[in-house]
């Protein structure tokens, strides 16, 4: 777990794909309901909010963020990926609905 973040998804270095996206899932529901909002931003060389609608980047920008590998030489960028896409479609509705903006 080389370049893995402290207090980032272990499951990225153990689960298959869709063990991660229920991780993720499940993370984003205990954050909505812990009050914890964050956004999942990964990537190689522009790390950003994976699965979050252009028109939106703005308005989620403010969050803290899930810790999560990111850069060109990070193992784990296919993982993280998944996580954050899964992770930031569970929040998002809840996030927007924060800030007052509807999808």
């Amino acid at each position: 777990m080389e370049d893995l973040q402290p207090g980032g998804p272990a499951i990225l270095a153990t689960g298959s794909p869709e063990e991660i996206r229920q991780a993720a899932i499940s993370d984003a529901r205990d954050d909505i309901m812990a009050k914890r909002l964050r956004i999942a931003i990964t990537g190689g060389i522009a790390a950003g909010p994976v699965g979050v609608p252009e028109k939106y980047l703005t308005a989620v920008q403010r969050y803290p963020t899930v810790p999560l590998p990111c850069g060109c030489t990070s193992s784990w960028l296919k993982e993280a990926g998944i996580y954050a896409e899964a992770y930031n479609r569970e929040i998002l509705p809840y996030l927007l609905n924060q800030n007052k903006l509807h999808p």
